[in-house]
């Protein structure tokens, strides 16, 4: 079933590096950076977020992520949001400080209650996972909804696999498509990975062959494990496509660049068939 898709997904916390979380705010100009430390050295606390993202990356200064720390908790101290957030996630993964569960909490919440989207989906997975207090999956639910009306595709896909597996809200698989088809037409490789079993099975949506193999591709496109494996699988067996053996090998071996423990043995399987 599409629903255990889910259970391999849900709970799983984003864990970018202090690099790659900045690259998003990484300065454009050195001009633009001379501006940004002026007046971060006024007190301006987005002045003061954006030059830990440059000295996080390396943008137009020498990398220093000490600095980019001082800068960002300077940022957060003032009440900015995003630093918040950023802090909160610094302390929960041991990214360039030690690892303070009680910290991270207290930084996220403080995130939270400005609204912000990823530190809502960030708290929800504290309360959903039990990290550094009691599990309560009806507040985790909770944020989770938060986070996803204001449109957070990985929050949509979380809130729809409680709503598909009776998690922390009563099931409710049409709730459960009708969130995941949000964060599918976002991109989001999972949630397009379900909808294309929905589609397959008739569980939560009209079967509809078509349907399911156009968005299994759009996974397979993003390097979707499980979808490359299960597009690979079609093309082996030349079940509502042309049979094509090497295509099916190309998308396992795509798998195994992955990770999928399943993709070696089917490699060897294919390899096989393509002898014969």
């Amino acid at each position: 079933s599409w629903l255990t898709i889910w259970f391999s997904e849900v709970g799983k916390i984003q864990s970018e590096t202090l690099r790659s979380f900045f690259v998003k705010d990484k300065p454009d100009v050195d001009v633009e950076l001379s501006r940004k430390r002026l007046a971060a050295e006024k007190g301006d606390a987005e002045a003061q977020y954006s030059l830990a993202a440059a000295y996080a990356t390396g943008a137009g200064v020498a990398q220093d992520l000490s600095e980019a720390l001082r800068w960002v908790r300077l940022a957060a101290d003032q009440g900015f949001a995003e630093a918040q957030y950023r802090l909160g996630h610094m302390y929960a993964t041991a990214d360039g400080v030690e690892q303070d569960l009680a910290e991270a909490i207290r930084w996220t919440r403080l995130a939270v209650d400005q609204g912000h989207a990823d530190a809502q989906f960030n708290l929800g997975m504290f309360y959903a996972k039990a990290i550094g207090m009691p599990q309560d999956v009806e507040e985790a639910a909770r944020l989770f909804r938060l986070a996803a009306d204001q449109g957070d595709a990985m929050a949509q896909f979380t809130l729809g696999a409680l709503y598909g597996l009776g998690e922390g809200v009563s099931q409710d698989l049409v709730e459960a498509m009708r969130w995941n088809r949000l964060a599918a037409d976002q991109g989001h490789a999972k949630a397009q990975h379900v909808l294309a079993g929905a589609y397959a099975t008739g569980e939560g949506a009209p079967k509809d062959l078509a349907e399911s193999l156009r968005w299994l591709r759009l996974a397979a496109e993003q390097e979707e494990p499980g979808a490359l494996m299960q597009l690979a699988d079609l093309y082996m067996t030349g079940e509502g496509v042309t049979k094509d053996i090497g295509e099916a090998i190309r998308l396992t071996r795509l798998a195994a660049k992955q990770g999928e423990p399943s993709a070696q043995e089917m490699i060897r399987k294919l390899n096989k068939l393509n002898e014969t």
